[in-house]
């Protein structure tokens, strides 16, 4: 079944204050049936409000917007054809305990000035506080191999600051300058029995498990013949948790401006330009999980308390644009900018710094958070931007070249994602679209890349 819900109402409270509030509601019910038991899976519940309120009057235009989001569902499910089940149907350990729930409270104020000579002020205000929490069969399957249990509690926000000149003249600008702090607490669980775990790894684990065969548990002695030790069935553990810990904590501020110059009446030249300032402090610690298996999933190690690391960086990075008007419908244009993305610290990365985890699986002294560099680009475009036919036909096109160092590249390693530098890299292509519109009943929009 399917539900959901909208209302809205809109107050003049006076001439120059103005109100606006809205609330939304859905409901989906469960419809895929799970053979281990428990509701229909794919439940969904969506509970959220925004209000507004706005002053207009004399030289200021002030926004106060605040909303509220509360969702709740079914976290995702995966099909295991090796669980025996046809394709609409799950066979999932976690029965309908897995869940997907979320808040957000998002508060914004925006306000422009009007200054003299058409000068604008504006100051741009944000503050968002969001927390998650999530616990999914990451196996996907009947046995207690691999639940995977997440919560996050984020706070951040936002200052801008921005004057613009006014629109007409030889001449226009904007500059302005922001800032920013962002804090982040992470929890994270991997929840299973230590003999289901065996008996997977039996299975999947093919080259080194060939001849073998299929396993009891941990103490089957084909297993400590992989394991490469003998295990005691009293340290075997169920409902076992490996724990882990990450808090991030980052700040930064930038400046930047951009001016515009017309060189007669058909041609224009952008300069622009941003300084940016970022540091990030993270703070990591990983539990030990004991039993017979020690820790496994992401980390073959734990950490006496949190480890700790902090980076900053800044930027300085340019930008030119020149435009040329061959007619009222014609534009010719090139760019040329560096860009800049700030380094920091993957969730589940350490740096060991080339030695050896101790003899009692706790992490070597000296052990910190795994970081990574910022990225830089150069990118080069020029292309042409075309209204023809009375408005009707579009056609744009453009040539680019991007130039990258350092290149942040994300991949996945032990079960989870990481990030590394790679060095150089560079692109080039051609992208073209064309969109006619000959009347409001028809139209055509193609689309190419190179």
């Amino acid at each position: 079944d399917h539900r959901e819900g909208t209302a809205t109402v809109n107050i003049p409270i006076t001439d120059t204050l103005y109100f606006r509030a809205s609330a939304y509601a859905l409901d989906n019910d469960g419809f895929l049936e799970n053979t281990e038991g428990g509701d229909d899976l794919g439940f969904h519940q969506n509970r959220s409000g925004r209000a507004a309120l706005r002053f207009a009057g004399g030289a200021v235009d002030a926004t106060v917007t605040a909303s509220y989001e509360d969702r709740n569902q079914d976290p995702s499910v995966y099909w295991v054809p090796a669980a025996g089940v046809p394709y609409n149907r799950v066979s999932t350990d976690l029965g309908s305990d897995g869940f997907d729930q979320s808040d957000v409270f998002d508060a914004r104020a925006d306000i422009d000035w009007s200054l003299a000579n058409d000068y604008t002020f504006t100051s741009l205000t944000g503050y968002k506080k969001f927390n998650f929490d999530y616990l999914e069969d990451y196996d996907g399957g009947p046995t207690h191999v691999n639940d995977y249990r997440q919560y996050n509690a984020v706070k951040y926000w936002s200052q801008e600051f921005r004057i613009n000149s006014p629109d007409e003249g030889r001449v226009t600008w904007f500059a302005g300058a922001s800032v920013y702090r962002e804090k982040i607490d992470g929890y994270f669980e991997f929840i299973y029995d230590e003999d289901d775990l065996c008996r997977a790894v039996a299975l999947t684990e093919v080259e080194d498990f060939e001849g073998l065969g299929p396993v009891d548990g941990c103490d089957d002695p084909d297993f400590e013949a992989y394991w490469g030790d003998d295990i005691d069935p009293a340290d075997i553990l169920t409902d076992k948790a490996e724990r882990s810990y990450v808090n991030v904590k980052s700040r930064g501020y930038a400046f930047y401006g951009d001016a515009t110059i017309g060189l007669g009446e058909r041609t224009k030249l952008t300069a622009g330009a941003r300084y940016t300032y970022d540091k990030k402090e993270m703070a990591s610690r990983v539990i030990a999980s004991h039993g017979a298996l020690g820790n496994n999933f992401n980390y073959e190690f734990f950490t006496r308390g949190f480890v700790t690391d902090e980076r900053n960086w800044n930027k300085f990075t340019p930008r030119l644009a020149l435009s040329f008007d061959m007619s009222d419908d014609v534009t010719l244009y090139a760019t040329a900018a560096r860009g800049y993305k700030s380094g920091g610290f993957p969730t589940f990365g350490f740096d060991l710094h080339g030695e050896e985890v101790n003899d009692d699986g706790s992490a070597p002294d000296g052990t910190t958070p795994k970081a990574f560099d910022p990225e830089e680009v150069t990118s080069i475009e020029v292309g042409a931007k075309t209204r023809l036919l009375d408005n009707t036909l579009q056609i744009n096109a453009s040539l680019f070249h991007y130039n990258y160092k350092d290149l942040q590249l994300v991949y996945f390693d032990q079960g989870s994602s990481q990030v590394a530098n790679v060095g150089k890299a560079r692109g080039q292509g051609l992208e073209a679209d064309v969109r006619w519109v000959p009347d409001a009943r028809f139209a055509v929009q193609l689309g190419v890349s190179l």
